[in-house]
């Protein structure tokens, strides 16, 4: 459980600023899920970031939001559920911090290998809607070759449960506005 006496004022402020953007802005998800993850990424002090989401139709995990110097190189690939550490998180529902991916059986090094990005240590926890999962947030490298702290993995949970609540409003929110129009279209 986070200590909220001694919690860092920047941190408070950021989540605040996150839930305000939460409340008023479903048009421009996208913008909102970067800038949820650009203060995950930034809080943890990780190095990059990804926000990963399931997409329904032929159910494989997409790298919707890549960040770090690689992020658009990232974007390209796809992964099955439980295929790599953030598949695994995917498929459990559970979050996981890895210090050491090499040594973790569940890493799958071939996206590093392709774009030349040397992943040392992850921190990846499960978006829920409902409590089932609609996607995973990974962070990587913690600055200055640092662990991942338990609570670093609080932290990315909490930005975890924003975006899951972001995403889940957009598409309520564009659900509504399509009723709308139809109705509209009746008239």
């Amino acid at each position: 459980m986070l200590n909220f006496d001694h919690i860092n004022t920047k941190k408070l402020e950021t989540l605040i600023e996150i839930n305000t953007l939460i409340n008023s802005n479903y048009e421009d998800i996208r913008v909102l899920l970067t800038r949820i993850i650009e203060s995950a990424t930034r809080l943890t002090e990780g190095e990059a970031s990804s926000l990963i989401l399931e997409n329904p139709e032929d159910r494989m995990l997409y790298f919707e939001i890549a960040l770090g110097e690689k992020g658009t190189e990232v974007k390209r690939f796809a992964l099955k559920s439980g295929e790599g550490i953030a598949g695994w998180v995917y498929e459990k529902n559970r979050s996981l911090i890895v210090n050491d991916v090499s040594a973790d059986k569940r890493y799958s090094p071939e996206i590093s290998q392709q774009i030349r990005y040397p992943t040392k240590s992850m921190l990846a926890v499960p978006m829920r809607v409902k409590e089932k999962c609609v996607g995973v947030i990974e962070i990587l490298n913690k600055n200055g070759g640092k662990n991942f702290t338990e609570e670093d993995l609080q932290w990315l949970e909490i930005f975890a449960t924003q975006a899951a609540i972001a995403i889940e409003n957009a598409r309520s929110f564009q659900r509504v506005k399509k009723e709308v129009f139809e109705l509209h279209d009746q008239i």
